[in-house]
């Protein structure tokens, strides 16, 4: 009993003296102290020191402790001290928190009054002691425990919200570069494969300086000469060789049309043929080079002829040449006609195998439709009626025209 009466005297002396240094330093106003006198930490830690006294249980004890670490703490972190001040606190601190520190007396004040009650009383105190301790701990752990978990839930929200907005800057640009690559490559694409499908001259002037417009450039160079090409084939498929006038098959697609024509609008229509006097002797005496040139010399003089730009003469095989006059009726055929033969035997070709002429010379069959009474006239029953005329031209005596016509 005596050595807690002691102890209890020796924590209060202690306490008054520190209070009473305290207060002189606050009333006199030590200009040395400036810096510790205007913290408003030093306060705080005053009245929590004088709660020191007030506590009965050892786990509080422990409690107010930590709370006195802190506040002297932040009073040397909070304030610029000077050499003086920071002296003062570190002895404050002594004073309180060390080694046989009021906090320390106060915890042996508390073991001596517990040892000074009764022996049956003992462990159960003791045991609340250690109960204390262990919910002051648990306390502690909690609190570092929960304050981990909000930093590391604020660190992976953080995370969280930094992946989304990288996610949706991501899928912004690949929403750009898709929208890019449709516009300036898919449209464009669609477009040029519009304008080759429909093989449309556009295709030239496809606008840009990129590798579609290049290849744009190249399908309007391909589909020229494809032009080209297939207006040459044309061309030969539809011209002779030899004579380079229109052949049969041109002939006939031309008899064709300006058929269809008179018809529409009742026009006469006049079909020659033409074919060169003992062609084959003037060949076996000349030769064939000399026959071909023969023929040239023919076709040129029948186009001389044939000036107006609705007629029309071709080689119709071997040395047989036709011509097709549109609105021209009887009279008009036999002038045409004689025209022919005359130019053909004004060529002045040396023939010494003909039995006509010392020149080369022709025989026309001249047959002319009209289709004012009768529409159904067709290219096989005209050119047969020029046929025949031109039999009857050979067989009275060549170098002649025969005409004939139908109603």
């Amino acid at each position: 009993m005596r050595q807690r009466i002691d102890v209890e005297k020796e924590v209060r002396v202690e306490r008054e003296v520190l209070f009473t240094y305290l207060n002189n330093i606050f009333e006199d106003n030590k200009s040395q102290y400036v810096g510790i006198q205007s913290s408003q930490t030093l306060v705080p830690l005053i009245l929590q020191i004088a709660q020191i006294n007030q506590q009965f249980q050892l786990h509080e004890l422990r409690k107010l402790e930590d709370n006195i670490e802190e506040s002297i703490a932040s009073l040397r972190e909070a304030t610029s001290l000077d050499k003086r001040s920071s002296e003062l606190v570190s002895a404050l601190e002594e004073g309180v928190l060390g080694k046989w520190g009021m906090i320390d007396k106060q915890a042996n004040v508390m073991r001596i009054r517990g040892r000074s009650r009764g022996r049956g009383s003992f462990v159960e105190h003791l045991a609340e002691e250690v109960a204390s301790n262990i919910e002051f701990r648990a306390s502690s752990i909690t609190k570092d425990t929960s304050s981990y978990a909000l930093s590391a839930n604020q660190a992976v929200s953080k995370q969280i919200t930094l992946s989304l907005a990288l996610s949706l800057i991501v899928m912004i640009i690949c929403c750009a570069i898709i929208f890019y690559i449709y516009k300036r490559i898919i449209l464009r694409l669609i477009a040029l494969t519009n304008l080759v499908e429909k093989n449309s001259d556009e295709v030239a002037s496809f606008e840009g300086s990129d590798e579609i417009s290049r290849l744009a450039k190249t399908f309007a160079l391909y589909f020229e000469r494809v032009k080209s090409q297939e207006t040459e084939l044309i061309r030969l498929s539809l011209s002779d060789p030899l004579t380079n006038i229109p052949n049969r098959r041109a002939f006939e697609m031309e008899m064709e049309k300006v058929i269809a024509m008179s018809k529409r609008y009742e026009w006469p229509l006049t079909v020659i043929i033409l074919d060169v006097d003992s062609f084959k002797l003037y060949n076996d005496n000349y030769g064939h080079p000399k026959g071909d040139e023969c023929l040239k010399a023919v076709a040129i003089g029948l186009n001389e002829v044939i000036t107006r730009n609705t007629d029309f003469c071709a080689r119709y095989g071997g040395e047989e040449f036709v011509a097709i006059l549109p609105n021209i009726d009887e009279k008009g055929a036999k002038v045409k006609a004689e025209e022919i033969r005359d130019a053909i035997e004004s060529l002045g070709i040396e023939h010494s195998k003909s039995t006509v002429s010392p020149v080369i010379t022709a025989s026309l069959g001249v047959a002319t439709v009209n289709f004012v009474n009768h529409h159904n006239w067709t290219l096989t029953s005209i050119l047969n009626t020029a046929d025949r005329a031109l039999y009857d031209a050979k067989t009275g005596g060549r170098n002649r025209c025969v005409f004939s016509s139908l109603p």
